[in-house]
Protein backbone atom coordinates (compact mmCIF):
# COMPACT_ATOMS: atom_id res chain seq x y z
CA UNK A 1 0.00 0.00 0.00
CA UNK A 2 1.16 3.52 -0.74
CA UNK A 3 0.87 4.53 2.92
CA UNK A 4 3.41 1.77 3.73
CA UNK A 5 5.90 3.21 1.23
CA UNK A 6 5.55 6.97 1.79
CA UNK A 7 3.80 9.33 4.16
CA UNK A 8 1.72 12.32 3.13
CA UNK A 9 3.95 14.79 4.92
CA UNK A 10 3.89 18.17 3.19
CA UNK A 11 6.30 20.94 4.12
CA UNK A 12 7.55 24.10 2.46
CA UNK A 13 10.15 26.65 3.50
CA UNK A 14 10.87 29.67 1.32
CA UNK A 15 13.45 32.39 1.86
CA UNK A 16 14.12 35.42 -0.29
CA UNK A 17 15.95 38.70 -0.30
CA UNK A 18 16.53 41.70 -2.56
CA UNK A 19 19.18 44.39 -2.75
CA UNK A 20 18.56 47.55 -4.83
CA UNK A 21 20.86 50.40 -5.73
CA UNK A 22 19.29 53.54 -7.21
CA UNK A 23 21.56 55.65 -9.41
CA UNK A 24 18.78 58.22 -9.97
CA UNK A 25 14.99 58.36 -10.12
CA UNK A 26 14.80 56.16 -13.24
CA UNK A 27 17.90 53.96 -13.04
CA UNK A 28 18.33 51.03 -10.66
CA UNK A 29 20.44 47.91 -10.31
CA UNK A 30 19.06 45.06 -8.24
CA UNK A 31 19.84 41.55 -7.10
CA UNK A 32 17.17 39.05 -6.06
CA UNK A 33 17.83 35.70 -4.44
CA UNK A 34 15.28 33.00 -3.63
CA UNK A 35 15.63 29.64 -1.96
CA UNK A 36 13.05 26.96 -1.25
CA UNK A 37 13.01 23.46 0.19
CA UNK A 38 10.01 21.17 0.57
CA UNK A 39 8.42 17.75 0.61
CA UNK A 40 5.16 16.49 -0.87
CA UNK A 41 3.53 13.68 -2.83
CA UNK A 42 3.55 14.36 -6.56
CA UNK A 43 1.65 12.60 -9.33
CA UNK A 44 2.96 12.86 -12.87
CA UNK A 45 4.09 9.93 -14.95
CA UNK A 46 4.04 7.94 -11.68
CA UNK A 47 3.42 8.62 -8.00
CA UNK A 48 6.48 10.23 -6.40
CA UNK A 49 7.55 11.03 -2.86
CA UNK A 50 9.20 14.44 -3.18
CA UNK A 51 11.53 14.64 -0.20
CA UNK A 52 13.81 17.61 0.63
CA UNK A 53 13.69 19.01 -2.91
CA UNK A 54 15.58 22.30 -3.25
CA UNK A 55 15.21 25.25 -5.61
CA UNK A 56 17.28 28.38 -5.84
CA UNK A 57 17.13 31.37 -8.15
CA UNK A 58 19.51 34.30 -8.55
CA UNK A 59 18.62 37.35 -10.66
CA UNK A 60 20.58 40.49 -11.54
CA UNK A 61 18.55 43.25 -13.20
CA UNK A 62 19.27 46.73 -14.57
CA UNK A 63 16.47 49.19 -15.34
CA UNK A 64 16.54 52.68 -16.73
CA UNK A 65 14.03 54.89 -18.49
CA UNK A 66 14.45 53.04 -21.79
CA UNK A 67 16.55 49.96 -21.09
CA UNK A 68 15.84 46.80 -19.13
CA UNK A 69 18.43 44.01 -18.96
CA UNK A 70 18.53 40.97 -16.69
CA UNK A 71 20.19 37.62 -16.22
CA UNK A 72 19.05 34.85 -13.91
CA UNK A 73 19.61 31.21 -13.17
CA UNK A 74 17.33 28.60 -11.63
CA UNK A 75 18.81 25.46 -10.10
CA UNK A 76 17.16 22.47 -8.50
CA UNK A 77 18.12 19.37 -6.56
CA UNK A 78 15.63 16.53 -6.08
CA UNK A 79 17.19 15.69 -2.71
CA UNK A 80 15.95 12.36 -1.33
CA UNK A 81 12.99 12.00 -3.70
CA UNK A 82 11.93 8.62 -5.03
CA UNK A 83 9.36 6.82 -7.18
CA UNK A 84 6.72 5.23 -4.93
CA UNK A 85 5.67 2.62 -7.53
CA UNK A 86 9.19 1.28 -8.06
CA UNK A 87 9.81 1.32 -4.32
CA UNK A 88 7.02 -1.22 -3.90
CA UNK A 89 8.10 -3.23 -6.94
CA UNK A 90 11.72 -3.53 -5.85
CA UNK A 91 10.99 -4.28 -2.19
CA UNK A 92 8.83 -7.14 -3.45
CA UNK A 93 11.56 -8.29 -5.83
CA UNK A 94 14.13 -8.26 -3.02
CA UNK A 95 11.75 -10.41 -0.96
CA UNK A 96 11.10 -13.02 -3.67
CA UNK A 97 14.28 -15.02 -3.02
CA UNK A 98 13.61 -15.48 0.71
CA UNK A 99 9.93 -16.17 0.05
CA UNK A 100 10.59 -18.91 -2.50
CA UNK A 101 13.39 -20.43 -0.40
CA UNK A 102 11.10 -20.70 2.63
CA UNK A 103 8.21 -22.02 0.55
CA UNK A 104 10.26 -24.77 -1.10
CA UNK A 105 12.05 -25.86 2.10
CA UNK A 106 8.73 -26.09 3.99
CA UNK A 107 7.02 -27.89 1.10
CA UNK A 108 9.64 -30.60 0.75
CA UNK A 109 10.01 -31.02 4.53
CA UNK A 110 6.31 -31.92 4.71
CA UNK A 111 6.47 -34.20 1.67
CA UNK A 112 9.57 -35.87 3.15
CA UNK A 113 7.81 -36.63 6.43
CA UNK A 114 4.59 -37.83 4.77
CA UNK A 115 6.39 -40.19 2.36
CA UNK A 116 8.94 -41.63 4.83
CA UNK A 117 11.90 -39.90 3.26
CA UNK A 118 10.46 -40.16 -0.28
CA UNK A 119 10.29 -43.95 -0.05
CA UNK A 120 6.55 -43.85 -0.73
CA UNK A 121 4.55 -42.07 -3.42
CA UNK A 122 2.91 -38.82 -2.44
CA UNK A 123 -0.84 -38.67 -2.91
CA UNK A 124 -3.05 -35.65 -3.62
CA UNK A 125 -3.75 -35.12 0.08
CA UNK A 126 -0.02 -35.05 0.86
CA UNK A 127 0.57 -32.44 -1.85
CA UNK A 128 -2.30 -30.27 -0.59
CA UNK A 129 -1.06 -30.49 2.99
CA UNK A 130 2.47 -29.54 1.93
CA UNK A 131 1.13 -26.65 -0.12
CA UNK A 132 -0.87 -25.27 2.81
CA UNK A 133 2.08 -25.47 5.22
CA UNK A 134 4.49 -23.97 2.69
CA UNK A 135 2.15 -21.07 1.87
CA UNK A 136 1.66 -20.25 5.55
CA UNK A 137 5.40 -20.42 6.27
CA UNK A 138 6.32 -18.30 3.26
CA UNK A 139 3.70 -15.70 4.18
CA UNK A 140 5.42 -15.24 7.53
CA UNK A 141 8.68 -14.74 5.64
CA UNK A 142 7.25 -11.87 3.61
CA UNK A 143 8.66 -8.50 4.67
CA UNK A 144 5.88 -6.82 6.65
CA UNK A 145 5.66 -3.05 6.61
CA UNK A 146 7.33 -1.64 9.72
CA UNK A 147 9.53 -4.67 10.29
CA UNK A 148 13.28 -4.29 10.62
CA UNK A 149 13.88 -6.21 7.39
CA UNK A 150 11.28 -4.15 5.48
CA UNK A 151 12.77 -0.87 6.68
CA UNK A 152 16.28 -2.03 5.81
CA UNK A 153 15.35 -3.04 2.27
CA UNK A 154 13.27 0.09 1.76
CA UNK A 155 16.22 2.31 2.71
CA UNK A 156 18.41 0.51 0.18
CA UNK A 157 15.77 0.84 -2.55
CA UNK A 158 14.99 4.55 -2.09
CA UNK A 159 18.71 5.42 -2.21
CA UNK A 160 19.40 3.40 -5.37
CA UNK A 161 18.98 5.24 -8.70
CA UNK A 162 18.80 2.09 -10.83
CA UNK A 163 15.15 1.28 -11.54
CA UNK A 164 16.01 -2.42 -11.86
CA UNK A 165 16.75 -2.45 -8.13
CA UNK A 166 15.96 1.01 -6.73
CA UNK A 167 13.58 3.97 -6.96
CA UNK A 168 15.61 7.14 -6.27
CA UNK A 169 15.47 9.77 -8.98
CA UNK A 170 18.12 12.39 -9.42
CA UNK A 171 17.56 15.88 -10.75
CA UNK A 172 20.32 18.46 -10.48
CA UNK A 173 19.23 20.47 -13.50
CA UNK A 174 19.88 24.15 -14.16
CA UNK A 175 18.55 26.89 -16.41
CA UNK A 176 20.41 30.07 -17.43
CA UNK A 177 18.54 32.98 -18.98
CA UNK A 178 19.32 36.49 -20.26
CA UNK A 179 17.07 39.06 -21.90
CA UNK A 180 17.14 42.73 -22.81
CA UNK A 181 14.43 45.20 -23.82
CA UNK A 182 14.77 48.75 -25.17
CA UNK A 183 12.20 51.48 -25.79
CA UNK A 184 13.35 53.07 -29.04
CA UNK A 185 12.82 56.86 -29.07
CA UNK A 186 10.64 57.37 -32.16
CA UNK A 187 8.00 60.10 -32.27
CA UNK A 188 5.61 58.50 -34.74
CA UNK A 189 5.03 55.25 -32.81
CA UNK A 190 5.78 53.59 -29.49
CA UNK A 191 8.53 51.17 -30.49
CA UNK A 192 10.02 48.39 -28.34
CA UNK A 193 12.67 45.84 -29.29
CA UNK A 194 14.19 43.02 -27.32
CA UNK A 195 16.11 39.76 -27.36
CA UNK A 196 16.57 36.76 -25.10
CA UNK A 197 18.67 33.62 -24.78
CA UNK A 198 18.26 30.52 -22.63
CA UNK A 199 20.43 27.51 -21.88
CA UNK A 200 19.10 24.29 -20.32
CA UNK A 201 21.39 21.84 -18.57
CA UNK A 202 19.40 18.75 -17.45
CA UNK A 203 21.19 16.35 -15.13
CA UNK A 204 19.32 13.22 -13.99
CA UNK A 205 22.07 10.58 -14.33
CA UNK A 206 19.69 8.53 -16.46
CA UNK A 207 16.87 8.40 -13.90
CA UNK A 208 14.61 10.78 -15.91
CA UNK A 209 16.34 11.80 -19.14
CA UNK A 210 18.53 10.10 -21.71
CA UNK A 211 21.73 11.19 -19.90
CA UNK A 212 22.43 7.54 -19.20
CA UNK A 213 25.76 5.84 -18.47
CA UNK A 214 28.28 6.05 -21.29
CA UNK A 215 29.26 2.44 -20.61
CA UNK A 216 26.88 0.35 -18.48
CA UNK A 217 29.72 -2.10 -17.78
CA UNK A 218 32.06 0.65 -16.60
CA UNK A 219 30.26 3.32 -14.51
CA UNK A 220 33.56 5.15 -13.98
CA UNK A 221 33.23 6.57 -17.52
CA UNK A 222 30.35 8.72 -16.29
CA UNK A 223 27.10 9.75 -17.91
CA UNK A 224 26.14 11.13 -21.30
CA UNK A 225 25.70 14.90 -21.28
CA UNK A 226 22.58 16.53 -22.69
CA UNK A 227 21.85 20.25 -23.06
CA UNK A 228 19.68 22.58 -25.08
CA UNK A 229 19.75 26.26 -25.98
CA UNK A 230 17.37 28.70 -27.63
CA UNK A 231 17.39 32.39 -28.50
CA UNK A 232 15.04 34.94 -30.00
CA UNK A 233 14.27 38.58 -30.69
CA UNK A 234 11.17 40.72 -31.12
CA UNK A 235 10.01 44.17 -32.16
CA UNK A 236 6.67 45.76 -31.28
CA UNK A 237 5.09 49.01 -32.41
CA UNK A 238 1.89 50.67 -31.26
CA UNK A 239 0.09 53.86 -32.27
CA UNK A 240 -3.10 55.65 -31.26
CA UNK A 241 -5.61 57.09 -33.74
CA UNK A 242 -8.82 59.11 -33.70
CA UNK A 243 -8.09 61.05 -30.55
CA UNK A 244 -6.87 57.92 -28.81
CA UNK A 245 -10.11 55.99 -29.41
CA UNK A 246 -8.20 53.39 -31.42
CA UNK A 247 -4.87 51.81 -30.56
CA UNK A 248 -3.15 49.42 -33.00
CA UNK A 249 -0.37 47.10 -31.86
CA UNK A 250 1.82 45.13 -34.27
CA UNK A 251 4.61 42.78 -33.21
CA UNK A 252 6.90 40.17 -34.70
CA UNK A 253 9.07 37.68 -32.84
CA UNK A 254 11.54 35.10 -34.13
CA UNK A 255 12.94 32.19 -32.12
CA UNK A 256 15.49 29.46 -32.74
CA UNK A 257 15.92 26.30 -30.72
CA UNK A 258 19.08 24.24 -31.05
CA UNK A 259 17.21 21.20 -32.35
CA UNK A 260 14.50 22.82 -34.51
CA UNK A 261 14.03 25.24 -37.38
CA UNK A 262 13.40 28.96 -36.69
CA UNK A 263 9.85 29.94 -35.70
CA UNK A 264 8.11 33.29 -36.21
CA UNK A 265 5.23 34.82 -34.26
CA UNK A 266 3.44 37.80 -35.85
CA UNK A 267 0.62 39.48 -33.92
CA UNK A 268 -1.87 42.22 -34.73
CA UNK A 269 -4.29 43.65 -32.17
CA UNK A 270 -6.63 46.60 -31.90
CA UNK A 271 -8.17 48.23 -28.84
CA UNK A 272 -11.21 50.41 -29.47
CA UNK A 273 -12.24 52.79 -26.66
CA UNK A 274 -15.76 53.89 -27.42
CA UNK A 275 -15.50 55.82 -24.18
CA UNK A 276 -13.69 55.10 -20.89
CA UNK A 277 -16.54 52.76 -19.87
CA UNK A 278 -16.69 50.61 -23.02
CA UNK A 279 -13.62 49.00 -24.57
CA UNK A 280 -13.48 46.39 -27.35
CA UNK A 281 -10.34 44.40 -28.12
CA UNK A 282 -9.60 42.27 -31.19
CA UNK A 283 -6.44 40.32 -31.96
CA UNK A 284 -5.06 37.82 -34.45
CA UNK A 285 -1.76 36.06 -33.99
CA UNK A 286 0.40 33.14 -34.98
CA UNK A 287 2.37 31.46 -32.22
CA UNK A 288 4.33 28.27 -31.64
CA UNK A 289 5.24 25.79 -28.95
CA UNK A 290 8.72 24.33 -28.93
CA UNK A 291 8.91 20.68 -27.80
CA UNK A 292 9.77 20.62 -24.11
CA UNK A 293 12.87 19.05 -22.58
CA UNK A 294 10.76 15.99 -21.77
CA UNK A 295 9.47 15.86 -25.35
CA UNK A 296 13.08 15.84 -26.52
CA UNK A 297 15.07 13.89 -23.93
CA UNK A 298 12.88 11.89 -21.54
CA UNK A 299 13.81 8.23 -21.11
CA UNK A 300 11.79 6.94 -18.18
CA UNK A 301 10.88 3.32 -17.57
CA UNK A 302 7.56 3.15 -15.73
CA UNK A 303 7.37 -0.64 -15.79
CA UNK A 304 4.41 -1.40 -18.10
CA UNK A 305 5.42 1.49 -20.37
CA UNK A 306 8.56 3.53 -21.09
CA UNK A 307 8.47 7.24 -21.95
CA UNK A 308 10.89 8.30 -24.70
CA UNK A 309 11.74 11.64 -26.25
CA UNK A 310 11.59 12.09 -30.01
CA UNK A 311 14.41 14.04 -31.59
CA UNK A 312 15.24 11.68 -34.45
CA UNK A 313 12.10 9.68 -35.21
CA UNK A 314 11.52 5.91 -34.89
CA UNK A 315 10.77 2.92 -37.06
CA UNK A 316 10.24 -0.81 -36.43
CA UNK A 317 7.07 -0.17 -34.45
CA UNK A 318 3.49 -1.37 -34.20
CA UNK A 319 0.63 0.70 -32.81
CA UNK A 320 -0.24 -0.42 -29.28
CA UNK A 321 -3.97 -0.57 -30.08
CA UNK A 322 -3.35 -3.05 -32.93
CA UNK A 323 -1.13 -5.25 -30.72
CA UNK A 324 -3.80 -5.28 -28.02
CA UNK A 325 -6.46 -6.30 -30.53
CA UNK A 326 -4.16 -8.97 -32.02
CA UNK A 327 -3.45 -10.42 -28.55
CA UNK A 328 -7.12 -10.39 -27.54
CA UNK A 329 -8.12 -12.36 -30.63
CA UNK A 330 -5.31 -14.88 -30.14
CA UNK A 331 -5.95 -15.32 -26.40
CA UNK A 332 -9.67 -15.95 -26.93
CA UNK A 333 -9.65 -17.99 -30.17
CA UNK A 334 -6.00 -19.13 -30.60
CA UNK A 335 -6.24 -17.75 -34.13
CA UNK A 336 -3.38 -15.73 -35.61
CA UNK A 337 -4.70 -12.74 -37.57
CA UNK A 338 -1.63 -11.00 -38.94
CA UNK A 339 -3.73 -8.36 -40.69
CA UNK A 340 -4.62 -6.84 -37.31
CA UNK A 341 -1.03 -5.70 -36.63
CA UNK A 342 -0.36 -2.19 -37.93
CA UNK A 343 3.32 -1.24 -38.47
CA UNK A 344 4.08 2.45 -37.98
CA UNK A 345 7.03 4.81 -38.41
CA UNK A 346 7.27 8.03 -36.40
CA UNK A 347 8.78 11.18 -37.87
CA UNK A 348 11.01 13.31 -35.66
CA UNK A 349 9.19 15.90 -33.60
CA UNK A 350 8.57 19.41 -34.93
CA UNK A 351 7.40 22.62 -33.19
CA UNK A 352 3.65 23.11 -32.89
CA UNK A 353 2.09 26.17 -34.57
CA UNK A 354 -1.21 27.82 -33.72
CA UNK A 355 -3.25 30.59 -35.35
CA UNK A 356 -5.63 32.33 -32.98
CA UNK A 357 -8.33 34.99 -33.30
CA UNK A 358 -9.71 36.60 -30.16
CA UNK A 359 -12.34 39.23 -29.43
CA UNK A 360 -13.28 40.75 -26.09
CA UNK A 361 -15.31 43.46 -24.41
CA UNK A 362 -14.81 45.23 -21.10
CA UNK A 363 -17.35 47.72 -19.81
CA UNK A 364 -18.84 49.55 -16.87
CA UNK A 365 -22.66 49.77 -16.76
CA UNK A 366 -25.47 51.12 -14.57
CA UNK A 367 -23.61 54.15 -13.33
CA UNK A 368 -20.51 52.19 -12.37
CA UNK A 369 -22.28 49.45 -10.42
CA UNK A 370 -21.81 46.64 -12.94
CA UNK A 371 -18.40 45.64 -14.37
CA UNK A 372 -18.39 43.19 -17.30
CA UNK A 373 -15.54 41.37 -19.06
CA UNK A 374 -16.38 38.99 -21.93
CA UNK A 375 -14.01 37.28 -24.38
CA UNK A 376 -13.91 34.44 -26.89
CA UNK A 377 -11.24 32.73 -29.00
CA UNK A 378 -10.83 30.27 -31.86
CA UNK A 379 -7.52 28.48 -32.56
CA UNK A 380 -6.23 26.20 -35.30
CA UNK A 381 -3.21 24.01 -34.43
CA UNK A 382 -0.80 22.67 -37.02
CA UNK A 383 1.68 19.94 -36.03
CA UNK A 384 -0.26 19.55 -32.76
CA UNK A 385 1.96 17.78 -30.20
CA UNK A 386 0.44 14.77 -28.46
CA UNK A 387 1.61 11.31 -27.40
CA UNK A 388 1.21 7.95 -29.05
CA UNK A 389 1.69 4.51 -27.54
CA UNK A 390 3.57 2.01 -29.67
CA UNK A 391 5.22 -1.39 -29.42
CA UNK A 392 8.78 -2.21 -30.49
CA UNK A 393 9.72 -5.87 -31.06
CA UNK A 394 12.88 -6.75 -29.13
CA UNK A 395 13.76 -9.19 -31.90
CA UNK A 396 12.72 -9.19 -35.52
CA UNK A 397 11.20 -6.43 -37.62
CA UNK A 398 7.74 -4.92 -37.56
CA UNK A 399 5.72 -5.85 -40.66
CA UNK A 400 7.59 -9.11 -41.16
CA UNK A 401 7.12 -12.62 -39.76
CA UNK A 402 9.96 -12.09 -37.28
CA UNK A 403 8.18 -9.07 -35.82
CA UNK A 404 4.91 -10.97 -35.53
CA UNK A 405 6.72 -13.81 -33.75
CA UNK A 406 8.04 -11.29 -31.22
CA UNK A 407 4.50 -10.08 -30.55
CA UNK A 408 3.21 -13.63 -30.27
CA UNK A 409 5.89 -14.54 -27.71
CA UNK A 410 5.55 -11.21 -25.83
CA UNK A 411 9.09 -10.19 -26.76
CA UNK A 412 8.38 -6.48 -27.08
CA UNK A 413 8.57 -3.14 -25.25
CA UNK A 414 5.75 -0.60 -24.96
CA UNK A 415 6.69 3.06 -25.44
CA UNK A 416 4.89 6.39 -25.19
CA UNK A 417 6.45 8.86 -27.62
CA UNK A 418 5.50 12.47 -28.48
CA UNK A 419 4.53 13.06 -32.12
CA UNK A 420 2.91 15.69 -34.32
CA UNK A 421 -0.66 15.18 -35.48
CA UNK A 422 -1.08 14.71 -39.23
CA UNK A 423 -4.31 16.73 -39.26
CA UNK A 424 -5.09 20.15 -37.85
CA UNK A 425 -6.67 20.42 -34.41
CA UNK A 426 -9.09 23.17 -33.44
CA UNK A 427 -9.75 24.72 -30.08
CA UNK A 428 -12.32 27.29 -29.04
CA UNK A 429 -13.71 28.78 -25.89
CA UNK A 430 -14.46 31.89 -23.95
CA UNK A 431 -15.23 33.48 -20.63
CA UNK A 432 -17.72 35.91 -19.19
CA UNK A 433 -17.42 37.70 -15.88
CA UNK A 434 -19.80 40.10 -14.09
CA UNK A 435 -19.16 42.02 -10.89
CA UNK A 436 -21.91 44.06 -9.25
CA UNK A 437 -21.18 46.66 -6.55
CA UNK A 438 -24.14 47.20 -4.22
CA UNK A 439 -22.24 49.94 -2.40
CA UNK A 440 -18.74 50.57 -1.12
CA UNK A 441 -19.02 47.62 1.28
CA UNK A 442 -20.69 44.78 -0.63
CA UNK A 443 -20.13 43.24 -4.04
CA UNK A 444 -21.04 40.03 -5.83
CA UNK A 445 -19.50 38.36 -8.86
CA UNK A 446 -20.13 35.51 -11.26
CA UNK A 447 -17.91 34.16 -14.02
CA UNK A 448 -18.16 31.33 -16.50
CA UNK A 449 -15.52 29.72 -18.72
CA UNK A 450 -15.83 27.29 -21.61
CA UNK A 451 -12.97 25.39 -23.27
CA UNK A 452 -13.06 22.72 -25.97
CA UNK A 453 -10.41 20.87 -27.99
CA UNK A 454 -11.63 19.10 -31.13
CA UNK A 455 -9.52 16.04 -31.98
CA UNK A 456 -12.27 14.03 -33.73
CA UNK A 457 -10.59 14.25 -37.15
CA UNK A 458 -7.24 12.83 -36.04
CA UNK A 459 -6.30 9.61 -37.83
CA UNK A 460 -3.51 8.68 -35.38
CA UNK A 461 -4.04 7.25 -31.87
CA UNK A 462 -2.81 10.50 -30.33
CA UNK A 463 -3.30 11.19 -26.62
CA UNK A 464 -3.85 14.99 -26.47
CA UNK A 465 -3.68 15.26 -22.65
CA UNK A 466 -6.05 18.26 -22.69
CA UNK A 467 -7.23 17.50 -19.12
CA UNK A 468 -9.54 20.51 -18.94
CA UNK A 469 -13.25 20.70 -18.04
CA UNK A 470 -15.52 22.24 -20.69
CA UNK A 471 -17.55 24.25 -18.18
CA UNK A 472 -16.60 26.09 -14.97
CA UNK A 473 -18.69 28.50 -12.91
CA UNK A 474 -17.72 30.72 -9.97
CA UNK A 475 -20.20 32.65 -7.85
CA UNK A 476 -19.00 34.89 -5.03
CA UNK A 477 -19.92 37.63 -2.59
CA UNK A 478 -17.54 39.90 -0.70
CA UNK A 479 -17.82 42.43 2.08
CA UNK A 480 -15.24 45.07 3.05
CA UNK A 481 -15.32 46.86 6.41
CA UNK A 482 -18.93 45.86 6.96
CA UNK A 483 -18.47 46.62 10.66
CA UNK A 484 -15.36 48.54 11.66
CA UNK A 485 -12.46 46.45 10.26
CA UNK A 486 -14.50 43.28 9.61
CA UNK A 487 -14.59 41.79 6.13
CA UNK A 488 -15.68 38.49 4.61
CA UNK A 489 -15.70 36.52 1.38
CA UNK A 490 -17.65 33.53 0.05
CA UNK A 491 -17.04 31.77 -3.25
CA UNK A 492 -18.83 28.75 -4.74
CA UNK A 493 -17.29 26.90 -7.68
CA UNK A 494 -18.80 24.23 -9.94
CA UNK A 495 -16.62 22.20 -12.33
CA UNK A 496 -17.93 19.97 -15.12
CA UNK A 497 -16.76 16.36 -15.51
CA UNK A 498 -13.83 15.74 -17.87
CA UNK A 499 -11.49 13.02 -19.13
CA UNK A 500 -8.01 12.87 -17.58
CA UNK A 501 -5.17 11.43 -19.69
CA UNK A 502 -1.65 10.72 -18.45
CA UNK A 503 0.96 7.93 -18.53
CA UNK A 504 0.09 7.12 -14.91
CA UNK A 505 -3.67 6.78 -15.36
CA UNK A 506 -6.47 7.64 -17.76
CA UNK A 507 -10.09 7.96 -16.75
CA UNK A 508 -12.98 10.29 -15.89
CA UNK A 509 -12.91 13.04 -13.29
CA UNK A 510 -16.45 13.52 -12.04
CA UNK A 511 -18.14 16.88 -11.68
CA UNK A 512 -17.75 18.57 -8.30
CA UNK A 513 -18.54 21.79 -6.44
CA UNK A 514 -16.83 23.49 -3.49
CA UNK A 515 -17.53 26.42 -1.20
CA UNK A 516 -14.69 28.61 0.11
CA UNK A 517 -14.99 31.22 2.85
CA UNK A 518 -12.85 33.81 4.60
CA UNK A 519 -13.23 36.34 7.43
CA UNK A 520 -10.74 39.15 7.97
CA UNK A 521 -10.28 41.94 10.47
CA UNK A 522 -8.06 45.00 10.09
CA UNK A 523 -6.40 46.33 13.24
CA UNK A 524 -5.67 49.78 11.87
CA UNK A 525 -3.80 51.03 14.92
CA UNK A 526 -1.42 48.06 14.73
CA UNK A 527 -1.24 48.09 10.91
CA UNK A 528 -2.18 44.42 11.03
CA UNK A 529 -4.71 42.27 9.16
CA UNK A 530 -5.92 38.96 10.59
CA UNK A 531 -7.51 36.33 8.34
CA UNK A 532 -9.12 32.97 9.01
CA UNK A 533 -10.72 30.91 6.29
CA UNK A 534 -11.37 27.52 4.79
CA UNK A 535 -11.36 26.07 1.31
CA UNK A 536 -14.08 23.49 0.65
CA UNK A 537 -15.95 24.42 3.84
CA UNK A 538 -18.54 21.65 3.37
CA UNK A 539 -15.77 19.05 2.91
CA UNK A 540 -17.14 17.78 -0.41
CA UNK A 541 -14.27 15.42 -1.14
CA UNK A 542 -13.42 15.35 -4.80
CA UNK A 543 -10.81 14.16 -7.28
CA UNK A 544 -9.20 16.71 -9.62
CA UNK A 545 -6.81 14.16 -11.15
CA UNK A 546 -7.72 10.61 -12.12
CA UNK A 547 -5.69 8.24 -9.94
CA UNK A 548 -4.91 11.00 -7.45
CA UNK A 549 -6.04 11.45 -3.84
CA UNK A 550 -9.28 12.96 -2.65
CA UNK A 551 -9.14 16.63 -1.68
CA UNK A 552 -11.08 17.71 1.39
CA UNK A 553 -11.31 20.76 3.63
CA UNK A 554 -8.35 22.98 4.47
CA UNK A 555 -8.51 25.60 7.23
CA UNK A 556 -5.93 28.39 7.48
CA UNK A 557 -5.03 31.43 9.53
CA UNK A 558 -2.77 34.31 8.56
CA UNK A 559 -1.51 37.57 10.03
CA UNK A 560 -0.07 40.33 7.89
CA UNK A 561 1.85 43.16 9.52
CA UNK A 562 2.84 46.36 7.68
CA UNK A 563 6.02 47.60 9.32
CA UNK A 564 6.50 50.67 7.13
Amino acid sequence: MENELADNRVSSLKLGGELHYRFNDSTTLSYTGKFGVGSAIYQGTNRYAIRDIQFQQHKLEFQSKRLMARVYTTKENAGNSYDIVFTGVNIAKANVGDYIKKYLSSYFDVIDSLTNGFDEDANLGDVQAATNVASAAAALQWYGAGSTKFDSVRNLVVNDGRLSSGSKFIDRSALYHADVQYNIPVKAVDLIAGASARYFRPNSEGTIFSDTLIDADDPSKGFNTISNYEYGAFVQGSKKFFKEHLRLIVSLRGDKNQNFKPQFSPRLSAVVSINPNHIIRVSAQQAFRMPTLQNQFIFLNLGPITLRGNLDGYDNLYTLSSVQEYNEVYDSTFQIQSNLLKPINLAKLRPEQVQTAEVGYRGVLFEGRLYADISGYYSIYKNFIGDIRVVEPRIGKAGEQSGEDAILTKQYTVYQIPINASQNVTSYGGSAGLTYYFNSKYQTNINYTYASLNTSKLSDDIIPGFNTPKHKVNLGVRGTKVWKGLGFGLNWQWVDSYQWQSPFATGPVRSYNVLDSQISYELTSLQTTLRVGASNVLNNKRFEVFGGPQIGRMVYFSMQVHLF
